[in-house]
């Protein structure tokens, strides 16, 4: 994993391309730091079975985006810089074509010699919805294996590089709080088994420095669960505060619930769950209905067997 900072003024990576590259390193795997050609099909990397277009652009992003790193060579201070990708070549078969690539020498230098290292989810990656948690989940999986580590503190400016915030948005402090970092705090808490809080700290009277803490959950997909053993899979019983239903063992028994009561679109597919699922958020606030109330379940399925997608009519 490559820690990165977006400069201010710069294009931070967006949660597709984010999630591309992802892939694209894993998919180069051992090989990762060879000078060499990775060809992967493209049908592999269409993890959200996005328009061919779209996953183009994504490529485009991640050739655009430089990386640069400052090392000392012969006693001076040298900045390396290169893009995430080059040397890209794409097939127009969009089925059975394939993509290769060539990760920069840049990069493969802070591959090689990094001395730290991180494992991420697989599936917690391919499930967020927002870039912040994405990069959020990033920055605490690398510092969760450093021993006796579960607390640091940031600027707050640089912990907004850290997160992509663009610098033209989310200025105010409390915009930051509600709409990136609380959102995303949430996010990761739900998919990843981490769960993280923070504290904010003030200079005079402005917020000047966030303090993240962390600690990893027994995560339930993680294990193996005993073939025969008739116990029943757990769930929370409250309804997921952020999020979609789409991904994750966590919301699992909310999405068996939506496939099995709500009305299908035309073709027999399922509609948007990140969409439902806010509308039925929303709907439980106008009712005064809490996520976590006894009750909640049954509002789901009844919520779900009357649901009619936005833009759909019935």
């Amino acid at each position: 994993m490559v820690e990165l900072r977006f400069r201010e003024g710069s294009k931070s990576l967006s949660l597709r391309s984010a999630k591309l590259f992802h892939l694209l390193v894993n998919h180069a795997g051992a090989q990762a730091c060879d000078d060499i050609e990775h060809s992967i099909r493209i049908a592999e990397l269409n993890f959200s079975r996005i328009e061919i277009g779209l996953l183009v652009e994504c490529v485009r992003d991640l050739v655009g985006t430089q990386v640069e790193l400052t090392i000392q060579k012969n006693g001076k201070p040298v900045t390396l810089v290169d893009p995430l990708l080059y040397g890209v070549q794409r097939d127009h078969d969009l089925v059975e074509g394939t993509l290769v690539y060539r990760l920069s020498p840049t990069l493969r230098f802070i591959l090689e010699h990094s001395n730290h290292w991180a494992a991420l989810s697989r599936g917690a990656v391919l499930a967020f919805e927002s870039r912040y948690a994405l990069r959020l989940y990033e920055l605490i999986s690398l510092r969760h294996n450093l021993k006796h580590k579960s607390q640091e503190t940031f600027d707050l400016s640089d912990l907004r590089r850290r997160l992509g915030v663009p610098e033209n948005k989310m200025r105010l402090w409390a915009d930051f709080r509600r709409f990136a970092l609380e959102m995303a705090i949430a996010e990761v808490n739900q998919l990843s088994g981490y769960q993280i809080s923070y504290t904010a700290e003030k200079r005079g009277r402005r917020i000047d420095r966030v303090s993240l803490s962390w600690f990893q959950n027994d995560v339930v997909d993680n294990a193996k669960p005993d073939q025969d053993s008739p116990t029943k899979p757990q769930y929370n019983i409250s309804f997921p505060p952020h999020g979609s239903l789409k991904h994750g063992q966590q919301v699992a028994h909310w999405r068996d619930l939506a496939e099995k009561h709500v009305q299908r679109i035309q073709g027999g597919h399922l509609p948007d769950l990140g969409e439902l699922a806010n509308q039925f958020r929303a709907w439980c606030a106008k009712k005064d209905l809490p996520l976590n109330s006894s009750g909640v379940e049954k509002a789901f399925i009844g919520f779900c067997q009357k649901y009619r997608p936005p833009n759909v009519g019935g």
